[in-house]
């Protein structure tokens, strides 16, 4: 009597659940952005607006949403979006630092210099 193999077909645990370009996790940004969009339009509606002022600001919020996932979600790294917004945020608070607006230097960095000439160079007054 021959030997009968059982195989697993079901390929829907290898498979990424994936909505057009919206993959796993990724999908809940969609259904944040329409949701948001649709209770905006519901108060801007209930407001006294008319439909098609209300559809075109609450579009905002879903349409931000794919534009944040088509550009920094997906086929990137994990922590892209992330590292890209601290990243944001230092070179701003360093910006701000130069201008005077902020102080953001921690207590172990270097203290603004002024500008001095080297006591060997030809202009030195020596």
């Amino acid at each position: 009597m021959e030997e009968i193999r059982y195989h697993e077909t079901n390929a829907g645990r290898e498979s990424k659940q994936s909505f057009w370009i919206f993959e796993g996790m990724n999908v809940l940004w969609l259904l944040v952005g329409f949701g948001l969009s649709f209770v905006i339009a519901n108060r801007l509606i209930n407001a006294g607006w008319g439909l098609f002022p209300a559809m075109a600001i609450s579009s905002v919020t879903s349409i931000g949403s794919v534009f944040y996932v088509a550009v920094l979600k997906y086929g990137k790294p994990k922590s892209f979006d992330v590292d890209l917004f601290r990243w944001i945020g230092w070179k701003g608070l360093f910006f701000c630092d130069r201008c005077g607006i902020v102080r953001s230097r921690s207590y172990f960095s270097a203290a603004r210099t002024t500008k001095t000439a080297h006591p060997l160079s030809e202009n030195s007054d020596a």
